[in-house]
């Protein structure tokens, strides 16, 4: 530390700027620990036009801010769609529609748009609006940013 003397004789203790430098160092490494982004691939079956099988979420002590969702069926399926839902497969839980085409794209989120905590979870359903064709099997995958649960504040960094 340095110390300055003021004339009315007081001092003050003052961090250098490689003190601040190695504090700031230290403290960007703190919060880099346990920050994983991740993705989340499963297969499932479809019997007669259901997915069979459970939803994603994260596992007891961890949270998910979700950036993307994407599904994509067998070789021999028509179009079809999947509608992922929040916890409960209703219309005002409905959080997107992924669809599989030659031009199918992953829907992606906006940081924090979706932040799922331990013991909630994505629920993947086919759409009842959409051919469902042929479908016989299923990879559904998702893109996740996960810390710990004490760690949540640093997904608003």
């Amino acid at each position: 530390m340095a110390k300055f003397t003021i004339k009315a004789g007081a001092e003050l203790d003052m961090l250098t700027a490689q003190e601040v430098d190695e504090l700031l160092q230290r403290f960007v490494k703190k919060m880099g620990e346990g920050v994983k982004f991740r993705r989340v691939v499963e297969s499932y079956s479809v019997i007669n036009d259901q997915i069979v099988g459970e939803g994603f979420g994260p596992l007891p002590g961890y949270v998910w801010d979700l950036r993307y969702l994407f599904s994509a069926f067998g070789a021999a399926t028509t179009p079809a769609a999947v509608e992922w839902y929040f916890n409960d497969p209703s219309a005002v839980n409905l959080i997107s529609i992924t669809t599989n085409s030659a031009t199918a794209v992953p829907q992606k989120f906006t940081k924090n748009t979706f932040i799922v905590h331990p013991g909630e979870f994505l629920l993947p359903r086919l759409s009842a609006a959409a051919d469902q064709g042929s479908a016989t099997n299923i990879s559904l995958a998702l893109g996740v940013v996960e810390v710990p649960v004490f760690h949540e504040g640093q997904l608003l960094l």
